[in-house]
């Protein structure tokens, strides 16, 4: 006789009937330790990304399910008056629905220039009660300036939307629309012959604005179409500086270990359509501008990122979503 199983009914899980899950987690509270934090057990209730005036996204989310075939009603407060619900109440029929509330802030009556916690209490009326926090930070930027500003510890800025663009010999960056991952990419204009030392080629200036640095330091990442150094003598280079400092040159492209053959990194590269080409540059947090010279024809800029934060910057397809201009 083969060997039977059996299966058992749909039970309440044993936690409870109710679950909470948030924004940009694998985690269910409660249970589900293992992915609820990184250490993967004694994990904290949920924390939601914090949100700034700046950040592009000004919601943060969490849903509200079913651990078992046991339908319930709930209920959600905010412990102040700045934590603003889409929705403060529903009902859970069965295992498969679930319910999406959207947090926001009143930016009006947050606190300026701080942190402020926020709690949201669910409670369900089987008895089960969770919570979720987010963090509101009320920071700001001077009167008058404008450009890019940081949010969740990064800038990022699509190549098109630069604040200065200087020619050199009547060449200078050109907007190539539809072209690459995103909206749009930027290249220099095609010139024979056109080469340029490092800081003295056409030049696109982006300005942003910082909260947070590395030690003094950020990371600055430039997403660029794949290409190989067709050019005997002249590999496909850029250089990148922030305010005055010496710009730095970057190959993204490696050249060729054998004549006819490909870089290493190639196949990756054209799989994904990206290089990702990291540089450090001394940047206290403020006002600052990025630099982004051609020293070759042919380079393809898509964006760039500036990490303040070290890990900010999660791998995604696309690359972080535009920062907000002001």
């Amino acid at each position: 006789m083969p060997a039977v199983t059996r299966v058992q009914k749909r039970q309440v899980a044993l936690p409870g009937p109710m679950r909470l899950t948030i924004e940009d987690s694998k985690g269910a509270w409660p249970g589900d330790n293992s992915n609820q934090c990184a250490q993967g057990y004694n994990c904290p209730p949920p924390t939601v990304m914090p949100i700034t005036p700046f950040s592009p996204s000004q919601t943060r989310y969490f849903e509200v399910s079913a651990g078992g075939p046991t339908a319930f009603n709930w209920k959600a407060t905010a412990n102040v008056g700045w934590l603003r619900l889409n929705q403060t109440e529903g009902s859970i029929s069965n295992a498969a629905s679930g319910q999406r509330v959207l947090m926001s802030v009143d930016w009006a009556s947050a606190p300026a220039g701080s942190a402020s916690t926020g709690v949201v209490t669910l409670s369900s009326n089987l008895g089960q009660s969770l919570t979720v926090t987010m963090v509101a930070n009320g920071v700001a930027v001077p009167s008058g300036y404008h450009g890019f500003v940081e949010s969740e510890g990064l800038i990022s800025m699509q190549t098109e939307h630069y604040s200065r663009s200087t020619a050199v010999g009547g060449v200078a960056w050109e907007l190539l629309p539809g072209y690459g991952r995103n909206s749009s990419s930027m290249s220099p204009s095609i010139a024979v012959d056109s080469h340029w030392q490092a800081g003295a080629g056409p030049a696109l200036e982006f300005d942003f604005y910082s909260f947070n640095s590395n030690g003094g330091n950020v990371s600055v990442t430039v997403y660029s179409s794949p290409s190989l150094n067709a050019m005997s003598g002249h590999p496909l280079t850029y250089a990148v500086a922030i305010d005055s400092g010496a710009p730095v040159t970057v190959q993204p492209m490696p050249l060729e270990s054998l004549t006819g053959s490909l870089p290493s990194i190639w196949n990756q590269n054209v799989a994904e359509a990206i290089i990702r080409s990291t540089t450090t540059h001394a940047a206290q947090p403020g006002k600052h501008t990025l630099k982004l010279y051609a020293t070759e024809i042919g380079f393809v800029a898509e964006k760039i990122v500036v990490e303040t934060v070290s890990g900010s910057t999660q791998y995604s397809f696309l690359g972080p979503p535009e920062s907000v201009i002001v």
